[in-house]
């Protein structure tokens, strides 16, 4: 059984009731899982999504490579139910991160331990820490953006679940969606690169969309309406621990393509459970 960041909510206005059977992916006989679907509460009708922000400018640097990140890992929800192990994700990709030189603000849940916190990873917090990251960014840097918690669909949108999903705080309503995400990238000049563990994730390709697109790498745990799993064993998400915990550390590698193809196959998924990857260029392997 797995524990699984999905979430499902209930409009103030309809009650559904949600029956679900999910296809356990293949495994070793030594793995220990649960799963847990997460439901109830009510939710505010989505934002209506904001005009596009202009293409971005042409690329410039200043001939010095800086590289900046922006982690979120929630464990600890303020209204919806709790995860186990994304605030250790966060603090394993801190970790990795950092080493390599990464600036790196760390954004999270108030109850659980990290090796740096920045703050509350509510809505407003972490899209005004992209915000801030693309800003400083030109042309020669690389920027990254990973977050491990809940996620789920809301009227045909896929969103990522921040700290203060379902109830919303400093006028947010707690939900990034798909369209917000893409926006907050469109100006950047850098090389971006993105790692989502949340459940409908694979949905998130919008932003492939944007006129910077051949700079972005992004991977995901699964499809558009598929689970990311939480796994005791591991002490970490499912991708997290194949991608970065075991390709990326154990393995050595240094280029995004090369670690996904191995962890995928580790992985061990089919269909909307499989990992993801959006690649902007193809023909150059991404590096962080």
């Amino acid at each position: 059984m797995y524990l699984h960041k999905s979430v499902v909510f209930v409009l103030a206005t309809l009650v559904i009731l949600v029956a679900f059977s999910a296809v356990v992916p293949a495994t070793s006989a030594t793995e220990n899982m649960n799963e847990k679907l997460v439901s109830g509460g009510a939710i505010s009708p989505l934002k209506k999504p904001t005009p596009p922000p202009p293409p971005p400018p042409p690329s410039s640097g200043d001939g010095v490579v800086k590289r900046y990140a922006v982690v979120v890992g929630i464990s600890d929800y303020k209204a919806i139910s709790d995860l186990s192990y994304c605030d250790e994700d966060a603090s394993d990709w801190y970790t990795y991160l950092h080493a390599k030189g990464y600036s790196v603000i760390v954004l999270g849940d108030p109850t659980s331990n990290y090796p740096k916190f920045d703050g509350v990873a509510k809505e407003s917090a972490v899209k005004s820490a992209i915000q801030n990251m693309v800003a400083v960014a030109d042309g020669d840097d690389i920027i990254a953006f990973v977050s491990s918690g809940h996620g789920t669909t809301i009227s045909g949108s896929q969103v990522l679940c921040m700290w203060d999903a379902n109830a919303g705080e400093n006028g947010e309503d707690g939900f990034i969606t798909d369209i917000e995400l893409k926006n907050l990238f469109a100006p950047a000049m850098a090389k971006i690169f993105i790692f989502l563990d949340h459940c409908n994730s694979g949905g998130m390709d919008e932003i492939m969309s944007n006129a910077n697109a051949a700079n972005v790498y992004m991977t995901t745990t699964c499809g558009p309406r598929g689970y990311g799993y939480d796994v005791p064993q591991y002490q970490n998400g499912k991708w997290t621990y194949w991608f970065l915990e075991q390709g990326l550390v154990g393995q050595g590698f240094t280029t995004m393509e090369s670690c996904f193809t191995w962890a995928f196959a580790q992985y061990n998924a089919r269909g909307q459970d499989a990992p993801m990857q959006f690649d902007g260029n193809t023909s150059v392997s991404f590096t962080l």
